[in-house]
């Protein structure tokens, strides 16, 4: 099945999943989503951190990843993503965010190869994993976790208490989980887990988001 592309209200492009039917951004802006989210109250929490470590469920476009790397040319990073079904190339070179100016940088995304650490930049290094994330072995070696997974009632096996315990344990003390959905279940599963949960504003046509820190002592 083929994903369509949809252009959302900020001008930015986001796919519709042929296979689960909902898009991978909000279409109030795709852009303006992955910003406000995953770098306003998450990356930037970071942003004096000399070395970063990022875990991404949920690469999807690829959006994330671009904008991560674009923000941190001061830092090293090294950069996790799960995701289970990649998009085409052919689909991601028609994409149109605009801190894209060279296309082919972008593409390197989704052209690298699978399983294996790539240099994206002299300060980037991107690990793709095609696994379920539920099904893989964490080490503890993580600042940050973006969880951009499609919404609870789409995709429940990864947004219970069984994957949130795994995701606590691999942050460092201090580190963060953001996410777009804040829903009550979410925020209570978080919290079993030993998450400190804030409801703070969401992006353009989402009322609140979840950040989930977890304590340093």
């Amino acid at each position: 099945m083929e994903n369509k592309l949809i252009l959302t209200q900020d001008g930015s492009h986001t796919l519709l999943s042929e296979k689960f039917g909902t898009h991978y951004h909000s279409i109030f802006g795709a852009m303006n989503e992955s910003e406000h989210v995953f770098l306003k109250e998450g990356l930037l929490k970071f942003i004096h951190k000399a070395t970063l470590s990022i875990l991404e469920t949920g690469f999807g476009t690829g959006l994330n990843a671009w904008l991560t790397l674009q923000k941190t040319k001061n830092q090293t990073v090294y950069y996790t993503a799960f995701e289970t079904n990649p998009i085409s190339i052919a689909l991601a070179s028609q994409l149109n965010y605009p801190e894209i100016v060279l296309k082919d940088d972008f593409l390197k995304l989704h052209t690298c190869q699978w399983g294996k650490p790539f240099r994206l930049a002299q300060h980037f290094t991107l690990l793709k994993l095609n696994h379920p994330v539920q099904e893989y072995s964490l080490q503890s070696e993580f600042d940050l976790i973006y969880h951009d997974a499609f919404a609870p009632n789409i995709q429940p096996e990864l947004w219970d208490r069984t994957l949130f315990k795994k995701y606590f344990d691999s942050l460092f003390p201090g580190g963060i989980l953001v996410t777009y959905c804040a829903k009550g279940d979410v925020r209570r599963a978080l919290m079993e887990v030993g998450f400190k949960i804030e409801k703070i504003p969401g992006p353009s046509g989402k009322r609140h988001m979840l950040r989930a820190n977890k304590p340093i002592a």
